[in-house]
């Protein structure tokens, strides 16, 4: 295979000009950082700790893409906590991808999704039957790995969630295929502090499996913290002291081989953006008449808000807070929704109105949208908050 067409894919370029939206945009010191970090052939995990903003994803990418000049990896698999991150972020790897390779040696880009078959730009219909999948002609053979998820991973470049790489290390049907079509891919985990113990516990055989076999991973935060980082880098788990942890400089790229003895860090800039936040604590969260009232009248002095119900196993909290909002207002224009119907943004809904729901929503808080000047408001469970 590496004679054959795998290893011929090469990028154009192993810098950010193909990378980054415009060719005349310079990366960010702490994404040159990323791609710099040394390399180790048989194995290696990186950490980058930068702010939201600062470009991570395309730092995974220029990784990606100078490890895959190397012969290191073979593919790519990108993981995010949620449905909604990974359908934006496969957007966005499609169009990097089409900017790295040259048509006719570009691999296709997976949305490993659950209920989306999507490959590159182009989305298939299933069948009656249940199992048979229809593409376009042209596109039917790149779409393979797209028609079910237990073939997620064999893709050359894939983005979804992480809950697919965590199958792998279950006992689970098809784990071992999971597992193998893993181990020549470059790991890239975003959001990785998001993970509860549970997750945590599954994410740390997965990497033991993953270095062990000469794998490359990136994890990827903005708020990590240091005793995350120290278990995620090292055997050993020897906790800074609060003095420190204190002095430690932000952004930070640590990085180790694959034995996980030695970590190194690195600190470097992102970007020159900076944002106030000014979080208030309310006791009557609780109440959805009380979040509605005060939703409103954000929305009506033109802010955009997102109400979040944390725990998505409980929707009455986003339906309760969507009657709530929809019984304090004749204005639909302020009420986040599909096709002039106000909905709440949640993974409950069938898996067409929850990909017309992702789309909504990325209109709504997406970056190409007006900051200004046009007030709406999102009853959600977790989900959009990535």
């Amino acid at each position: 295979m590496v004679s054959g067409g795998v290893r011929e894919r090469r990028p154009a370029d192993n810098g950010f000009d193909q990378i980054l939206e415009h060719p005349d945009w310079d990366p960010y010191p702490i994404q040159e950082a990323v791609r710099d970090v040394p390399l180790h052939e048989t194995g290696g995990l990186a950490v980058l700790e930068s702010d939201t903003g600062s470009g991570k994803t395309e730092a995974a990418l220029a990784r990606y893409v100078r490890l895959f000049r190397e012969g290191l990896v073979d593919g790519l698999y990108f993981a995010v906590p949620t449905r909604t991150a990974a359908t934006q972020l496969h957007d966005r790897v499609t169009d990097a991808v089409k900017r790295l390779f040259p048509e006719d040696l570009r691999p296709p880009v997976v949305q490993a999704v659950p209920g989306y078959i999507k490959a590159d730009d182009a989305t298939a219909t299933r069948l009656p039957d249940g199992f048979a999948v229809r593409w376009d002609e042209q596109v039917q053979h790149r779409g393979w790995a797209a028609e079910s998820s237990k073939r997620y991973l064999a893709a050359p470049i894939a983005v979804g969630t992480v809950d697919q790489v965590l199958l792998s290390t279950l006992q689970a049907s098809h784990a071992h295929m999971r597992a193998t079509a893993l181990l020549r891919h470059f790991l890239v985990v975003d959001e990785v502090h998001a993970s509860d113990t549970y997750m945590t516990r599954l994410m740390d055989r997965v990497l033991d499996q993953h270095l062990a076999a000469g794998g490359h991973a990136l994890l990827m935060s903005a708020t990590l913290g240091a005793s995350a980082r120290v278990h995620l880098t090292t055997d050993s788990g020897n906790l800074p002291s609060q003095d420190e942890a204190e002095t430690e400089d932000y952004p930070l790229v640590t990085h180790v081989d694959a034995d996980r003895t030695d970590p190194a860090s690195v600190h470097a800039a992102s970007s020159d953006t900076h944002k106030t936040v000014d979080p208030t604590l309310s006791d009557n969260a609780d109440d959805p008449k009380s979040v509605a009232q005060r939703a409103l009248r954000h929305a009506q002095n033109g802010a955009r808000v997102l109400v979040i119900r944390n725990l998505s196993r409980q929707p009455s909290g986003c339906i309760e807070t969507q009657h709530a909002l929809e019984s304090r207002t004749d204005n639909d224009d302020l009420l986040f929704g599909v096709n002039g119907t106000p909905a709440p943004h949640h993974s409950r809904f069938a898996p067409d109105d929850r990909q017309q729901l992702d789309d909504a929503i990325e209109a709504t808080f997406g970056p190409d949208t007006p900051r200004r000047g046009s007030g709406r408001r999102t009853t959600a469970s977790n989900c959009p908050r990535r």
